[in-house]
């Protein structure tokens, strides 16, 4: 999800803890990344229940319709999240989106 792989904890097959890299500060990714400050509950509405790693995204349950959309679950595919509007473009330079420090 915006340049970074999505990994969900699963009761078997689970992903290894190291390939996720430290825990990132995701408010402040959110704050480096929103178009529109107001929209900020939206946005951090859309990620509740996700974690954010320098490598990656991992869902622990929440917004489960992110997680569907992004997986193309059923009819999901068809409905993107609004609030992925409120998001900037992506850094070219940074594969993680991230515009912060």
């Amino acid at each position: 999800m915006r340049g970074l792989p999505v990994y969900h904890e699963w009761d078997a097959g689970a992903y290894e803890d190291s390939i996720l890299g430290s825990k990132a500060d995701k408010p402040a990714w959110i704050d480096a990344n929103i178009t529109d400050a107001s929209k900020k509950p939206e946005v951090t509405a859309l990620l509740a229940g996700w974690d954010l790693y320098d490598h990656g995204w991992v869902f622990r349950g929440g917004n489960k319709d992110l997680y569907y959309y992004l997986c193309q679950i059923g009819d999901y595919g068809m409905h993107r999240p609004p609030a992925f509007d409120y998001l900037s473009p992506l850094n070219p330079e940074d594969p993680r989106g991230y515009y912060g420090e």
